[in-house]
Formats: C-alpha cells, structure tokens, sequence
C-alpha cells in the first residue's frame, strides 16, 4: 500500500514538474521570440535618420565652348567641337583625381581614405566623401548616411541641364523605390557645385510640372523668367515615352522617361559657387526643397561670369532677396577664411548698413561684377575659397591654407550645424573660419552678413582635421612629368579639328585648280 502511495506521490510530482518546466519554456521562447531582432539595418533606420547624400559636379571645360560660341549661345551645342571634346575630357583618367565625379548616372559609393580599397585608382570622390562622412559623424551622430555620385554632361547649356534634371528626378525615384521596398523612408540631401546646382533646381520644376493638369501651365501667373522655364520644361517631357519603352534603351537615354512619383521630396540642397540665373532662382521656393544653403566665396569670380547661358547676361551669387525671403527655408551663407571678426556690439550709427535690396541692386550690373570679382580675387591677403577650392582637392597647393588639400565640401556639416544655431531672424550669414591661437581648434564664426560681428562660434577639434588632411593627401595623383594629360587630351582634340578644317579647305581649293 504504502509502494502504491509513494508510485502516485512521485508520478504527481513529476507531473507538476513537467507542467511548469513546459510553461518555463514556452514562456522563453516566446521570450526569445519578442526579443528577436529585426535586421540590423531595418533596425539602425528606426533608431537613426537615414540619409541619402548624394553629390553634383558642375560644368567643365566652360571655357572651351568659344571654340562653339554660336552655338553655345543658341544652347543648340550637340555635336559642336565643344560637345566632342567635353565629353572625351571624361575619357582621361586625370579628370577625376580632383573632384566629386564619376561616370554618368547616379551611382552609390563606399567612402574611403584609403586608396588600397581602389587599387589606388585617384579617384578624389572616395576620399571627399569619407572626409565628408568622418565630420558628419560628429556633427550629426543620428544619421545613417548613405553616398552617391550623380554624373552628367557638364555643358553649358539650359537644355541640357533641363533634360539631365529628368534623368537624375527619375534615378532618384528609382534609388528611392528600392529603399521603400525594405521599410525605410530615407531623407535626401544634395550637395552640388556651380552650375550642377542649376540642374538640381530644375528637380523641383519636375516635381512641379507632373502635378499639374495637362497645358495648366499656359495660364499661370508666373514670373517670366520662371513661366518660361516651366514651359520649356513641359515641353521637353511631352516629348519623353513611358518607363517601359525608356527602359529598352540604352545607357544615360534609359532615364528619359515621363516621371511619375509626384510625392519626391529632398530635404536638404546645398548650393556651393552656383551662378544664380533667373531660368532657374524661382524653383528655390517650390516645396520639392525643404530646406536650401547658398554657400558662395567673395573670391569666386568664375560663379558670376557665365554671360552666355542665361538671358540676364550675367549670373549672380546670392538669391534676390525676393526669393529668399522665407527665413526658415533659404539660408545664405558667405564663407571666409581667416578674417578678423568682432566679437562685441558695434555701433551702427559708424557703420551705415544697407538693406539686402540695395546690396543686391548695387551689383546688378555685369560690368560690376566683373570688376568686384577682380578686386576680390586680387586683393592682398585674402584668403576666402576660389570657385575650385569649393569642390576640388587642392593639390600642390597644400601649405597654402590650413585646411588644404581639403576642399570646403568636406566642411558643410560643420557649416550648417554652425548656421543652426544662429538667430533666426534674418537669413542672410558670414561663416569665418580659422584655426584658433593655440592650434588645437578649427573655428566656425556666424555673423550677420557684412556685419563682421560674432552671434555664434563653435570650436571643432583640429587634430581631427589634420588626421583628415594626412590621410586625404595620399590620394594625391602620380605626377606626369612629360605631359600634363587633361591639358594634352583637350589640346590634342582642338589641334585635330582645326587639321580636319583645313584638310577640307585645301581639298576645296584643289578642286577648283
């Protein structure tokens, strides 16, 4: 009886064991099943910002279209020398040891500073980017950034820009859709240099022109500058097939198709030396750009000479102040070097301070800007970036500045998050830069524009910088000795259409012998 008693007793145990022991793993693994985690980059997206930063050269060889002037002034330049020649400067492998470009199209990157990982290819768009990624970091540790390199014709031209704009609005849309189809909705930021930043403004034109009803645009009270590029644009995409038939295409022509996605956005544009011409200043407010940065140098007199692309006959550097109103939205920013800045209250009765409209009317001439370019590029001591030092590498001049061979690309973050946090009562900046007295910090001071009086500074470690700068140089591209060959490449071009010129002449004259 008491076998019988002691059998049930330890069946009853062990079935009150197992009960929990069951409900103990059920439970972990219903544990282990909440805790799993998602992949890590759907994870990252919903912890951080993801950012798409994508980067656009500007115009190249510009002054080789007076080899077509004729035709570059017709903007009628396919098949002109100029055409020829500015696309076989591309074939030169020197051409992008420089600056921010590849080959055509919009193509992601891995940034990196070491040039191993490119079988030391010089390819200057690696080492911008990732200089540009290592300040970002810093400045903006909420961020996944992601990097691109949009490359196009670089001709002067406002159809071509117009007809590249499509191509880049729908590679975008594409590169975009991608990201979507994994549950992210990434943020955009452009960063463009001269007249790139033309074609990214025709962006918001697009974006603009598919959402509205067919010939809407015949009626509307624009400007008639901006009306006038808004009907030069629709007719172009009345032009473009659908998607499919683009698509059985080849090469860049694949992307010439209607756009569709009337929901794209970009959050961030900022504009580096780029000739404000009035064919494009008004797409600045359209909502397709949240937020817009005019980086300019007084010392850039290349952005303020373009007299043939544009009706006005001279482009300008700062957006008119009826068009950068909106506090919130445009920022201007003139970025200087080394200057002495004043960190009290000046009094404004020694100082007679114009408005923003008399600056601007003051300099609206292109003779003007012409010789206030001149002064500024020639005038003794001043340091402020030139047109290439915005977007090139500075190679071989590397003692000439303490941020050399680094272009003032790799700075934006610091530059914007500087321009944060100023007053937000104006739009209108100066942004200092300067190593400080000790070495050990690289400056960013903020004042009002033309003001020269601090609102805001912030200090940025320069051993940082100067690690970037040692790493950046050793991209710096083998030295030809025998000959340069960009320069070669381009002379080589002129010297075989001029024998080809006169081969016909002389053919010509025998004939009537």
């Amino acid at each position: 009886m008491k076998k019988i008693v002691y059998v049930i007793v330890v069946f009853f145990c062990v079935g009150v064991l197992v009960y929990f022991l069951s409900s103990y793993f059920n439970k972990l693994n219903l544990i282990f099943q909440e805790q799993a985690s998602p992949p890590e980059e759907l994870t990252n997206a919903q912890e951080k910002e993801v950012w798409l930063n994508i980067f656009v050269h500007g115009s190249f060889g510009t002054m080789l279209g007076m080899l077509s002037l004729s035709k570059v002034a017709k903007d009628d330049v396919k098949g002109s020398w100029y055409h020829e020649i500015i696309r076989d400067m591309r074939k030169d492998p020197k051409f992008f040891t420089e600056q921010t470009i590849l080959k055509k199209g919009l193509l992601k990157i891995t940034p990196t500073l070491d040039p191993a990982d490119l079988n030391n290819q010089r390819l200057a768009a690696y080492p911008i980017t990732k200089a540009f990624d290592e300040i970002i970091k810093k400045t903006n540790p909420n961020q996944i950034n992601n990097y691109y390199v949009f490359g196009w014709t670089g001709l002067i031209s406002q159809k071509r820009r117009r007809l590249e704009a499509v191509r880049f609005y729908n590679e975008i849309c594409e590169e975009y859709k991608q990201y979507e189809n994994k549950g992210i909705k990434p943020k955009i930021r452009i960063l463009t240099h001269s007249h790139g930043g033309n074609l990214c403004l025709n962006l918001a034109a697009v974006n603009y022109i598919i959402q509205q009803p067919t010939n809407a645009l015949q009626v509307l009270n624009k400007n008639k500058n901006e009306h006038d590029s808004l009907i030069e644009l629709l007719n172009l995409i009345k032009t473009l097939p659908n998607k499919e038939v683009a698509k059985l295409k080849g090469k860049m022509k694949k992307y010439d198709y209607l756009p569709l996605n009337k929901d794209l956005k970009v959050q961030e544009l900022v504009l580096l030396g780029v000739p404000i011409q009035p064919e494009t200043e008004n797409f600045c407010n359209y909502d397709f750009f949240e937020k817009i940065y005019n980086i300019y140098s007084t010392k850039d007199y290349v952005q303020q000479i373009d007299f043939i692309s544009t009706k006005q006959g001279y482009s300008s550097q700062r957006i008119s102040p009826r068009i950068a109103h909106n506090q919130n939205k445009i920022i201007q920013a003139r970025v200087m070097i080394g200057r002495s800045m004043k960190k009290e209250k000046i009094n404004i009765l020694d100082k007679p301070i114009k408005n923003d409209a008399q600056k601007q009317e003051a300099s609206e001439t292109l003779f003007n800007k012409i010789i206030s370019s001149a002064q500024a590029y020639f005038a003794d001591g001043l340091k402020d970036p030139t047109h290439k030092d915005l977007w090139f590498a500075a190679w071989g001049r590397e003692n000439e500045s303490s941020l050399s061979p680094l272009p003032i690309i790799v700075l934006i973050p610091l530059i914007t998050k500087t321009l944060s946090c100023a007053k937000n009562t104006h739009n209108d900046f100066d942004v200092n830069i300067k190593k400080s007295k000790d070495g050990k910090y690289l400056k960013f001071q903020v004042s009002k524009y033309d003001e020269f009086r601090v609102e805001v500074e912030e200090l940025f470690p320069f051993d940082i910088i100067d690690r970037l700068k040692k790493d950046f140089g050793k991209w710096k591209p083998i030295e030809d000795k025998e000959k340069d060959t960009n320069l070669a490449l381009i002379f080589n071009n002129i010297n075989a259409k001029f024998n080809n010129i006169l081969s016909y002449q002389v053919l010509e004259m025998v004939k009537k012998i």
